[in-house]
């Protein structure tokens, strides 16, 4: 897992990132320390998802709800469709 480190982030406008590889899941807001909503493109979603199913301790237990927290959000805003969602609830049966 790579940490990227933001100093200074607009408020009027989105921040983009490119990542090399596409199959590289990228976490924003980890441990829940910004107070913000994040969406991720259908990608995103899918590598998240992804790597939930394979390893979800990977993440730590504030940064997985805020995943869940987020797509429901999002999801109720009309901007992640529910299948998304419910996909990423698979994993679900692992936690403990």
């Amino acid at each position: 897992m790579v940490e990227l480190q933001c100093k200074v982030v607009s408020l009027k406008k989105p921040l983009h990132l490119k990542i090399e590889k596409e199959e590289t899941p990228v976490v924003v807001n980890v441990d829940r320390h910004g107070f913000f909503r994040q969406n991720y493109d259908a990608r995103g979603w899918k590598n998240i998802i992804k790597q939930l199913k394979e390893d979800h301790k990977i993440y730590s237990a504030k940064t997985r709800f805020g995943l869940i927290s987020d797509a429901f959000a999002v999801a109720q805003i009309d901007r992640l469709n529910y299948e998304t969602v419910f996909q990423l609830l698979e994993y679900l049966p692992n936690e403990k």
